[in-house]
């Protein structure tokens, strides 16, 4: 199932049209793409109509909320794909490192927008800090085996360097 906006002349996707999910409780991929209209909690809709879901791409959507329910509601998630401009915040990382099958994660751009890379990456301490913080912890993508890092973002070199020392077994590429 695929939902497509290009972020002008629509209203949020309300929770009554994300309640619909229901009644595609059995599909297992879902691509939602460009939209800016997403409702603060439509990743509870996601969980709780959507178990059976492998593939979550949400890419250019900024889904800034915590997804950890992900790993209860949707145990059988292995890709999640948070890329483009996203603006992918701290608590969205920490909520997804919970979930124990994970196997491929799309990195966004973190806490920054597409057009704010280099000025963020002049800051100290750099917010990939937390990024290395969260794959230091053992618990954290316990099965993740792909990162996917955004190529035209400047905190991309930085962190690739800084997450290969503590997984040298996982894959980085760049999309």
């Amino acid at each position: 199932m695929c939902i497509r906006d290009r972020y002008m002349g629509t209203a949020k996707i309300s929770d009554e049209a994300a309640k619909s999910l229901r009644l595609a409780g059995r599909i297992e991929a879902l691509s939602i793409v460009h939209s800016r209209k997403l409702r603060d909690h439509f990743h509870f809709h996601i969980g709780n109509f959507l178990p059976n879901l492998r593939i979550l791409n949400i890419t250019d959507c900024p889904l800034q909320e915590d997804l950890s329910m992900l790993a209860e509601k949707c145990p059988l998630l292995e890709e999640l794909n948070l890329s483009g401009d996203s603006w992918v915040k701290s608590v969205t990382i920490t909520g997804i490192a919970k979930h124990r099958r994970l196997q491929r994660l799309h990195l966004g751009h973190f806490e920054h927008s597409d057009t704010a890379c280099d000025k963020d990456l002049q800051e100290y301490p750099p917010k990939g800090l937390f990024l290395e913080s969260v794959f230091r912890l053992p618990e954290s993508f316990v099965s993740l085996n792909v990162l996917y890092l955004e190529q035209e973002c400047s905190l991309t070199y930085w962190l690739d360097t800084r997450i290969k020392r503590l997984r040298p077994f996982l894959e980085i590429k760049y999309t």
